[in-house]
Formats: structure tokens, C-alpha cells, sequence
């Protein structure tokens, strides 16, 4: 009961579902989820990839999932929100900018999910500098185009090479808040790393506290979860080191709700 009082005002806003190529979850079943959890609602974020070689290209169909995402808000009597997450490459900004206007997401969520041609997943097992990394997250941070910046410190979740980031590459981060701030775009705590044995969210108070001291103000607040049993999962943990910062969670943009 005293996770469900907590989380009430709460929405997931990092949800995938059938409608991305790696996720097992029906809307339903995540509304339902949601709604165990004593969440305020969900916001559906599916994949939108947007390199050709991507395994996920393709497979989002908005008319499908958008109806799908309409009867299990009816079914559930959950609140729903459609937005999607959608790979950003600097190099075809311009094709992602096209996407976002022809398919109309509510809510967006930015993610580097590529250096060059290596998924990152492969990429970060032998990287030895995060530069070309951070250098894609600054023009993602940049380009004005989202509402929310993915799980900054993805590379946590794959090596622990890179554990104490935040002083070595400091610059860089400096840089990409100062961009943030700029274009009103909200970082994402990601606690999709809690349930895969890390101690902290992606990211966690190392860059918080500079996003804080910065200026930064609220933060959105997302599961990532892709499996039946995910939605929800970490929020409470990530509230409370959000509050504890002395940071606020930010709601989903109003407009996210009016497919």
C-alpha cells in the first residue's frame, strides 16, 4: 500500500510493447501491470528505428498500434499517453525530424543507440574512450527534437569500465547539460538497470547532482520495460533518489494523451 500512495501521481513514461521488435509485452498486459503498481498511467514508447540495417526498422506500424494502445486504455480504464523512442544518428537528423512530423508522438524520447555502425551494446565492450559517444548524446541533447534524453549512461549496463565517468569526462557532460537546458530537453532516469543487478539508474546521482547544480529542475522517470511484469518496476527506488537530490519528477506532455 505505501508503494502504491507513492506512485500515484506517477506515470511510466519508457514503455515497449509487440509494436517494438524486442519487447513480448501486449498493451494490455502493461496497462494492467501499470495499474497493479498503483501508477497514475503509462505512456507507450515503442521503437522507432531509423537505420535501414536495424532489426526493429520497419516494425512499427503507428495505425496498429496506436488502435492497440486505444482499446487497452478502454480495457483497463488506465490512462495512456502514444510516444515513441526514436534512435537518433547526427548524420540523419533531418530523416529523424521527418519521422517525428509524419507520425506525430506526444512524447518523445531521444536515444543514441549507434556509434557509427556498431550498436552500442557491441560497441562499448571494447571502447576505450566514451568521446564518441558523448559527442552523439550532445547532438542528440541539442537538436531540439525531444522531450526526454535516454538512459545517458547506457554503457554502465554493459562494462563496468566506466564507473566513475562523471570526473574523467566531465566537459563533455558539462557541455551536454548546458545543451538540455538550452532546448528544454529532460534527461531520463532509467531503472531498467535496476532489475538487470545495478545499484543505480541510468542515469544516477553522479550526473544528477551536476544537472542539479546546473539548474536542472525535474527530471522523466521510465521502466524501459519491454517483458510482461516490467512496467513500473524501480519507479519507487528512482523517486526517491530523484526527491532525495532535491529534484522533482516531470509529468508526460498533455498532448502525448490526445491520439
Amino acid at each position: 500500500m505505501a508503494e502504491e500512495k507513492t506512485l500515484s501521481l506517477i506515470y511510466d513514461c519508457h514503455v515497449h510493447t509487440i509494436h517494438s521488435c524486442d519487447a513480448e509485452n501486449t498493451p494490455v498486459s502493461a496497462c494492467r501491470d501499470a495499474r497493479d503498481r498503483g501508477l497514475a498511467g503509462l505512456v507507450f514508447t515503442d521503437h522507432l528505428e531509423t537505420r535501414p540495417s536495424d532489426l526493429c526498422y520497419g516494425h512499427f506500424k503507428p495505425a496498429d498500434a496506436t488502435r492497440d494502445y486505444r482499446l487497452a486504455s478502454e480495457e483497463t480504464g488506465l490512462r495512456v499517453g502514444y510516444g515513441l523512442e526514436i534512435t537518433y544518428c547526427s548524420e540523419s537528423a533531418n530523416e529523424v525530424k521527418k519521422s517525428i512530423a509524419d507520425l506525430s508522438p506526444g512524447f518523445r524520447i531521444g536515444a543514441v543507440h549507434y556509434i557509427g555502425n556498431d550498436l552500442i551494446d557491441e560497441w562499448f565492450k571494447t571502447a576505450d574512450s566514451l568521446e564518441p559517444y558523448f559527442a552523439e548524446v550532445l547532438s542528440c541533447a541539442s537538436s531540439g527534437l525531444f522531450h526526454c534524453l535516454a538512459h545517458l549512461d547506457y554503457f554502465n549496463k554493459i562494462t563496468d569500465r566506466f564507473r566513475d565517468y562523471s570526473a574523467g569526462y566531465r566537459p563533455f557532460l558539462d557541455e551536454i547539460i548546458e545543451a538540455l537546458l538550452d532546448t528544454g530537453t529532460l534527461p531520463e532516469v532509467n531503472t531498467s538497470s535496476l532489475r538487470r543487478g545495478l545499484r543505480v539508474t541510468m542515469p544516477g546521482p553522479d550526473f544528477l547532482e551536476l544537472f542539479r547544480d546546473s539548474g536542472g529542475r525535474k527530471v522523466y522517470l521510465g521502466s524501459d520495460a519491454h517483458r510482461p511484469g516490467e512496467v513500473g518496476h524501480g519507479l519507487e527506488t528512482g523517486l526517491e533518489m530523484i526527491r532525495d537530490l532535491g529534484l522533482s519528477v516531470q509529468g508526460p506532455p498533455e498532448e502525448c494523451f490526445g491520439f
